[in-house]
């Protein structure tokens, strides 16, 4: 029981570190940045090892992938660019985005917390316009943008360590190692299966807000989001796939559609048109479904936004505490 407690306290000086203001604008950054850029990458990697890889062929028959690949780094640049000018904080995390392809058959994107963006090859096959390309990596530099992967684990390292320190000794009966062990697995189950099931629950929140960051980014970047929706939502009737990425992408398309239709709310200010009046200045920003702010950037929020996302899970009785955060 005293181990318990140690590690418990041990995890809450931890956790109350990743949250200070100090620790967060150390030039060395935060040991929650790191450990999530370690997570992250690590996941990245797991999930690229499980995917198959694109069919490799040669000849003339063959479309060379050179083309799509500069496209790629050609968008993200620009991207790059728009993000950093964006949310200027973004170097206290990194220097810059990394944009990779990924030789994988499969349509989807990973990232990490440090910045890489994976695309993989997959996504060619779409056939998609620059302007749409850079919705679909918009949207995952928008998951490091707001800090989705400090989140995540964050999330984990809690479950983690609520599973070996609040559940319920099984090892009670001393020197039974057997037992010890079984409840050691249990231990590790139930973690990874939280850690799952909460994830689960936040993913929704989490692509909303990377949508409208990404619909953000692209506009700052230059590119045309009403033809890019367009195309997109075009080229995802085409695919019959029912890969869940897909899935994920034809519910952003469908929102991407639903912002580029909401009203803008002016900002701040007005400028002289060509004839002499006033015309409203307003910026792809500022198209809202409902209220909207530049992520923090987890500067000195961490275990506060964590702290509400516990908050409003679902009661027992499948309400919830309260707005989302």
């Amino acid at each position: 029981m005293p181990s318990r407690v140690l590690i418990l306290a041990t995890l809450c000086v931890f956790l109350a570190g990743c949250g200070s203001k100090g620790l967060r604008e150390s030039p060395g950054g935060s040991y929650l940045s790191s450990v999530s850029t370690l997570h992250s990458e690590i996941d990245t990697r797991l999930s690229l090892a499980l995917s198959a890889e694109a069919v490799v062929c040669h000849g003339l028959s063959c479309d060379p992938s050179g083309d799509f690949d500069a496209r790629v780094a050609r968008i993200g640049e620009r991207l790059s660019a728009a993000a950093f000018m964006r949310y200027p904080d973004l170097s206290r995390r990194f220097e810059k985005f990394e944009f990779v392809v990924a030789n994988k058959e499969a349509c989807g994107t990973l990232s990490t917390a440090g910045g890489k963006i994976v695309l993989l090859r997959g996504v060619d096959q779409m056939a998609l316009s620059d302007a749409a390309l850079a919705l679909i990596l918009g949207r995952e530099m928008a998951h490091v943008i707001a800090g989705h992967h400090e989140d995540n684990t964050l999330t984990s390292i809690a479950i983690a360590v609520a599973a070996q320190v609040l559940m319920p000794a099984l090892n009670v009966i001393r020197g039974a190692a057997s037992v010890a062990a079984s409840g050691s697995l249990i231990s590790s189950v139930l973690s990874f299966a939280g850690t799952k099931a909460i994830h689960a629950e936040l993913r929704p929140g989490q692509l909303q807000e990377a949508e409208q960051i990404a619909f953000d980014l692209a506009g700052t970047a230059g590119f045309g989001v009403g033809p890019a929706i367009t195309d997109l939502n075009a080229r995802l009737v085409e695919l019959a796939s029912d890969e869940k990425w897909l899935q994920e992408l034809r519910g952003s398309a469908s929102r991407f559609a639903a912002l580029e239709a909401a009203p803008v709310i002016a900002a701040t200010g007005a400028a002289t048109g060509a004839n002499g009046g006033a015309v409203e200045v307003a910026s792809l920003a500022t198209r809202q479904l409902s209220s909207f702010e530049p992520p923090a950037l987890l500067l000195d929020s961490d275990i506060t936004r964590f702290n509400l996302l516990l908050e409003n899970q679902p009661t027992a009785a499948g309400s919830a505490n309260g707005p989302s955060p």
